[in-house]
C-alpha cells in the first residue's frame, strides 16, 4: 500500500510540475526575461510577452485556457528553446553592429574635433592636426559605406536596421 501511496505521489507531482507554463519577454536593454508567471514579469517588456514552448511529461499539455495564461491584451507566441537561442544570437549580432557603428560615428566625430581644434588654434603643428583630423573623417566615411553594405545582408529586423542607419546619419553628414 505504501508503495502505490509512494508511486500516486510521484505520479501526481510529475505532472503538477508540466502544467507550470514558462513566460519570457525582451525589454528595452535587450535583457530576457523568463517566469512561471506573466504578471511577475519587468512592466517594460510586459507587452511582448511570449509563452515559451516546453515539453510535456506523458504527452500532456495543459489547455489554453489555463489561469496561467496572459491575458487577451498581451499576445502569446510559443517559442522552443531553438527560437529562443536564434532569438539571442539575433541580439548578439545587433549589440555587435550597434558598436561598431558607435566606433565610427567617435571616429568621425573625434576628426572634426581635432580639425576645428586646430583650426583655432593657428600654430606650425595645426596642419598636422587638420591632415589627422581630414584623415580620421575620410577613414570613417569608409568604414561607414562597409557597415551600410553589411547591413543591406544583415539578419535583423528593420527597426534595427532603420535605428543603426538613423545612428550612421546621425554623426555623419
Amino acid at each position: 500500500m505504501r508503495l502505490l501511496l509512494l508511486f500516486f505521489i510521484l505520479f501526481v507531482s510529475l505532472t503538477t510540475l508540466t502544467w507550470a507554463a514558462s513566460y519570457s519577454c525582451r525589454d528595452s536593454q535587450g535583457t530576457l526575461h523568463f517566469s512561471d508567471n506573466p504578471a511577475q514579469l519587468p512592466d517594460s517588456c510586459r507587452k511582448n510577452v511570449r509563452q515559451v514552448e516546453t515539453k510535456r511529461a506523458f504527452g500532456y499539455n495543459p489547455s489554453a485556457s489555463s489561469a496561467d495564461t496572459p491575458s487577451e491584451s498581451a499576445p502569446s507566441v510559443n517559442l522552443s528553446a531553438a527560437e529562443i537561442f536564434k532569438e539571442e544570437a539575433d541580439q548578439k549580432r545587433f549589440e555587435q553592429l550597434r558598436q561598431q557603428v558607435e566606433a565610427v560615428v567617435k571616429k568621425y566625430t573625434d576628426g572634426v574635433a581635432l580639425k576645428e581644434k586646430s583650426n583655432r588654434r593657428w600654430h606650425y603643428g595645426s596642419r598636422a592636426g587638420q591632415a589627422q583630423g581630414d584623415q580620421m573623417i575620410y577613414d570613417a566615411g569608409q568604414e561607414k559605406l562597409q557597415l551600410l553594405e553589411k547591413l543591406k545582408s544583415a539578419d535583423i529586423s528593420e527597426q534595427q536596421h532603420t535605428q543603426l542607419q538613423d545612428l550612421l546619419n546621425l554623426g555623419q553628414k
